[in-house]
């Protein structure tokens, strides 16, 4: 398990980020996006991910939180090594990606 708390990594995530910056590439994308974000993930801090998306504006981005880790499995902990031990996919993953198909018309009801 972590040994700072969450808003102490998040702190230091915000802080010391550095490298790739994907929100020009993001920002051009004009097709329609689902992102799909464990509110467990232990690998990429999900609060920060949800401030980046949601301070581009875009109207074509879709956030939904799922509770599980990084792999969208059934994991409590978050952790990677838990994933192991999952029964498997988080089960509002396929309703939640069926929905949002449906609503843009890709998928019939």
């Amino acid at each position: 398990m972590p040994t700072e708390s969450t808003d102490q990594m998040l702190a230091e995530v915000r802080s010391t980020h550095s490298g790739y910056d994907p929100g020009p590439a993001l920002r051009a994308l004009a097709v329609p996006a689902l992102w799909l974000l464990g509110t467990n993930d232990r690998t990429v801090p999900t609060a920060v991910c949800v401030e980046i998306l949601t301070s581009m504006g875009k109207s074509n981005f879709t956030i939904k939180l799922l509770p599980t880790g990084h792999g969208l499995q059934v994991n409590p902990t978050g952790l990677l090594v838990d994933d192991a031990r999952s029964p498997g996919l988080a089960p509002d993953l396929v309703p939640t990606l069926r929905a949002w198909m449906q609503g843009l018309g890709r998928l019939s009801q």
